[in-house]
């Protein structure tokens, strides 16, 4: 059996829709929990401000990761994927692309924020992120480029 290929590009207006959606419905228990109010407005603000990307397997969308630039390191803002899609090598996939396409001279790190109660803190871990500062909810998280 042939391997589906996976493929990322910038989202564009047209992905605005599946983006807001899988941010929603993944994030929304972790809010409800945590007594977050999820806010459209704010999400908006992110699509404008943020880079945002989509992950393919073949034609279909099934990921969505935004990141921003900083002084000298990169947010990840978002990244999600479709359940029926994980443990598939997808989010590795995404998380390779950020190091390998966006990691520059100037850029020597990427950060990002991650509910402690989230499976992808390990998923995190397991791809050489740390973890830098814990607050009540999250884990500040980091990875380091080890080329420097």
């Amino acid at each position: 059996m042939q391997k589906k290929s996976i493929t990322i590009d910038s989202a564009s207006s047209e992905d605005f829709e599946f983006a807001r959606q899988i941010v929603f419905s993944e994030m929304r228990p972790y809010y409800t929990e945590a007594r977050i109010d999820w806010s459209d407005v704010s999400f908006e603000e992110g699509w404008k401000f943020n880079r945002g990307y989509i992950v393919y397997i073949e034609d279909s969308r099934v990921g969505y990761f935004s990141i921003r630039t900083e002084k000298n390191f990169l947010y990840i803002q978002d990244m999600h994927v479709l359940k029926d899609y994980r443990n598939k090598g997808v989010g590795r996939f995404a998380i390779n692309f950020i190091i390998d396409l966006l990691l520059t001279a100037d850029i020597t790190e990427i950060r990002l924020k991650v509910f402690k109660n989230n499976s992808a803190v390990k998923f995190y871990e397991r791809l050489g992120f740390t973890k830098v500062f814990s607050d009540p909810l999250f884990f500040g998280m980091e990875y380091r480029n080890s080329l420097r």
